[in-house]
């Protein structure tokens, strides 16, 4: 009988604690904008629609914030804002900077995202992205990367789907390198092919300004080489003016056989496997 009420007491006790509330994410409005704010009335919606999206407990809660046609590149259109926020709050908190209508019901958004670790002002990241007034009244987010790619070329060769820069000719040894590696890496290890998007462009720099990003540590670097596998969405993207990366098709495939690999594994892998900058392949 005691260990009947016992159980009771503790029932209810669980029953009435408090849920435990995450604190909301801070963010800040840049002076200008909020002077001004008053001749843009929809800067108000627009902010709360952000403060709203990234405070989102959850990646792909933030698909309720942008726009379901929204997919021509990233299957997780969101995918840029989430890290550029997430990944570094609260060291760093984003500050909206401008909202600028660039045609009916379509404003670009430029986000700075600030800290102070070190004991001094640091600028991490400035990212934009869309915001589309709905038939409903509601804002939405986009990319700028749809947009930023219209003149681009797009070529199919076998598994792979090249986006290429309109004045760039792809480089056809270098397709075939890629496609040779791929089928001894398939061989190798009896995978089935992916089929996957490699955008190919001139340099870090300019893959990242196509993706929205004004500002990021990588885009300023001396070394301006190097790229980005977003397995789970079968894309790469080179900075290296090549149509041969080994080291992230090594990743799509770690990805898609070997779910909870380690991170450092992983990375030892495609390296061992693809090479990275000087390292030649060892698969060649």
């Amino acid at each position: 009988m005691k260990y009947i009420f016992l159980f009771i007491i503790i029932l209810l006790t669980n029953c009435t604690q408090k849920k435990k509330i995450e604190p909301q994410k801070r963010y800040a409005v840049d002076y200008a904008l909020q002077t001004f704010s008053e001749f843009h009335k929809e800067n108000d919606t627009i902010i709360k629609t952000f403060e709203k999206c990234i405070n989102s407990s959850k990646f792909n809660e933030y698909s309720q914030y942008w726009r379901e046609s929204d997919t021509l590149i990233f299957k997780y259109a969101y995918v840029d804002l989430w890290f550029t926020i997430a990944d570094y709050y609260p060291t760093y908190i984003p500050t909206i900077m401008s909202i600028q209508e660039k045609a009916k019901n379509k404003y670009l958004v430029k986000i700075a995202v600030m800290g102070s670790p070190e004991g001094f002002n640091s600028l991490n990241v400035i990212y934009n992205f869309y915001a589309f007034r709905e038939k409903e009244g509601d804002f939405k987010f986009e990319n700028v990367i749809t947009e930023n790619l219209k003149q681009w070329n797009t070529t199919i060769i076998e598994n792979i789907k090249y986006i290429y820069p309109p004045e760039k000719e792809l480089n056809q040894i270098e397709i075939k390198q890629q496609i040779e590696f791929e089928n001894e890496l398939i061989y190798k290890f009896d995978f089935d092919k992916i089929n996957y998007t490699y955008i190919s462009c001139n340099s870090v720099y300019d893959y990242m300004k196509l993706r929205g990003f004004d500002y990021e540590d990588s885009m300023f670097l001396n070394n301006q080489k190097g790229g980005e596998a977003f397995s789970s969405q079968k894309l790469i993207f080179s900075g290296n003016n090549s149509e041969f990366y080994p080291h992230e098709l090594v990743h799509l495939y770690t990805h898609k056989y070997f779910k909870n690999i380690n991170p450092t594994i992983n990375e030892g892998l495609a390296t061992y496997l693809g090479g990275s900058k000087e390292l030649i392949p060892f698969l060649n």
